[in-house]
């Protein structure tokens, strides 16, 4: 019985995530277009950020397909455990993203202004995007364990 119900739930998890994950490729690939559409200069720059800001959105992806194998291998698995591994993945997720977010248009509207400064403005933002992104690898491990 589990096992139909684990299905079901990984499925609709892994159907949220995608949705998820291609808005934010959505509204990413919007913002680059609109700074590019400004500045056309900066083009080079703004593709290397925005193949950064795609690598982190697809990490959810990645992460929960990591908690979906782990519950599906399982042959017994109680409603408790399930709900607190998915909501170790998710919560912090949604954290994250919200601060990655904040970080991206301020990284993309940093570089529109100041082209110049294209390596120090890459260097702040892959430094910080790697901090925010740690917590959330760090959650991960705790919804793998939980699942253990």
């Amino acid at each position: 019985m589990w096992l139909d119900l684990s299905a079901i739930w990984v499925v609709i998890s892994i159907v949220f995530t995608w949705v998820g994950a291609s808005l934010g490729q959505l509204q990413l690939t919007k913002v680059a277009m609109d700074t590019l559409w400004k500045n056309p200069k900066i083009g080079k720059e703004l593709l290397i950020q925005t193949i950064v800001w795609i690598t982190l959105i697809e990490s959810i992806v990645i992460f929960w397909l990591m908690v979906s194998y782990s519950m599906l291998k399982l042959t017994s698995l109680d409603f408790v455990t399930a709900i607190s591994a998915w909501l170790s993945i998710w919560i912090p997720w949604f954290v994250v993203w919200f601060w990655e977010w904040k970080l991206m248009a301020a990284s993309i509207d940093s570089l529109n202004r100041n082209p110049e400064n294209k390596n120090q403005v890459l260097i702040f933002m892959i430094l910080f995007a790697a901090l925010l992104e740690t917590i959330a690898i760090f959650w991960l491990l705790v919804s793998l364990q939980l699942l253990k």
